[in-house]
């Protein structure tokens, strides 16, 4: 991925005076010695033929840079100090946003690969007149030298891509994870989820929305993409590539009627997923025939009824996503950790339905006959639960 260095940028010149050549130094925060920039190539039209200097008012350190390597030969991309951008500060108001030159400066170096600096706020300074100018055939040039590094890049990314998807597979050097592991990575999954959820609300009217949310959840290798995109390099149309084929899943006949059934549909779950899918249905009928759905009769007693329904299905659904796979012929013993986890999560949606079935039945003592059949397939199913995580507890290795 691209090294986005522009947050620690404390201050730096480009010299693009000699036709075809650009010279620089770059200081970032926490470092003794600049970057000393060689590049081959040209910069945009307003900075052909001058010098530019500029300066970061609130340089932050960035320990990511570490890896990069003080003499930076290559090739120029994309510089400028002109290109425009919505600028504004969040949450994201259309009528609020006003236009802002940003710097832009980008270089494909032989060291570290893509390198970018963008940046709004900086103090910038070009220095005498141009000593020459931007023809078309320059331009043109120019444009080619670019998409030549990005394409260079994007390849280069692409054989790290798969050599890392070839150790991945490669079973013999996985590290299963045990419960809490995967408790934790489960925990920040969630965190990313909401992140993601806010970013695309307050961005949703913003025409750069997809690279601001990229930028923010930190996905560089999206921005890299997007970057590739805008510039022709990256295709990813089916005339271009091979669809890769999968075998189709079968069940394990072995573990049939353990660990999976055949439903009606034809669908293959596993039987507590199944039996906790069929009581979420029956209870979600039966809140609907005793009118909870109903706007004009809503009480308190009738979200509660709503509630508890919602905590059935999600329980369900918990159990659907953590044993519903196990039907097929899986290394149990590197995925128990994560059943386990996962187990453990829906349990938090079945203290919720029996919280909510309690206040009904202490609310509505006519109601207590009808769920009580429901009561005692929540604690069924919770039972059957513990036993699963202590199965799979004992093959966490």
């Amino acid at each position: 991925m691209a090294f986005r260095i522009g947050d620690c940028v404390e201050r730096g010149w480009l010299d693009a005076s000699v036709k075809g050549k650009i010279t620089g130094e770059i200081w970032l925060r926490g470092r003794k010695d600049p970057l000393r920039l060689d590049l081959n190539g040209y910069p945009m039209a307003d900075l052909a033929g001058r010098m530019l200097s500029f300066e970061n008012p609130e340089p932050l350190p960035e320990a990511h840079t570490d890896g990069l390597s003080t003499v930076q030969n290559g090739t120029a991309g994309d510089i400028t100090a002109s290109r425009k951008a919505l600028h504004g500060d969040p949450p994201y108001d259309p009528d609020k946003a006003q236009t802002a030159n940003v710097l832009y400066i980008e270089w494909f170096s032989e060291q570290n690969g893509r390198v970018v600096i963008e940046a709004v706020r900086y103090t910038l300074s070009i220095h005498g007149d141009a000593l020459w100018h931007l023809t078309d055939e320059l331009e043109e040039t120019r444009r080619q030298m670019v998409t030549g590094g990005m394409t260079h890049f994007m390849e280069h990314l692409a054989d790290g891509a798969e050599s890392m998807r070839d150790e991945t597979d490669d079973e013999d050097s996985w590290t299963p994870m045990d419960e809490y592991e995967w408790e934790k990575t489960l925990k920040e999954s969630d965190e990313r989820t909401e992140k993601y959820g806010r970013l695309l609300e307050q961005y949703k009217d913003h025409p750069d929305q997809e690279r601001i949310i990229a930028r923010e959840m930190g996905w560089d290798h999206i921005e890299d993409m997007l970057d590739a995109d805008e510039r022709g390099v990256y295709d990813d149309t089916p005339e271009e590539h091979d669809e890769e084929t999968y075998p189709e899943l079968t069940p394990n006949p072995e573990t049939e009627g353990v660990d999976w059934i055949r439903a009606d549909d034809g669908d293959i779950r596993h039987p507590l997923a199944h039996r906790a899918f069929e009581m979420s249905i029956r209870l979600h009928r039966l809140v609907r025939d005793l009118g909870a759905e109903d706007a004009d009769q809503c009480d308190a007693n009738a979200e509660s009824l709503q509630v508890l329904s919602f905590a059935a299905h999600m329980l369900s659904a918990k159990l659907a996503g953590a044993l519903n796979s196990l039907g097929y012929d899986r290394e149990i013993a590197y995925m128990a950790g994560m059943i386990v986890a996962q187990l453990k999560r829906a349990l938090s949606h079945f203290n919720e339905a029996i919280h909510r079935l309690d206040d009904i039945t202490r609310m509505n003592d006519s109601l207590r006959s009808t769920l009580t059949p429901f009561r005692e397939e929540l604690f069924a199913i919770r039972e059957e639960m513990l036993r699963l995580m202590e199965r799979y507890r004992k093959m966490i290795r």
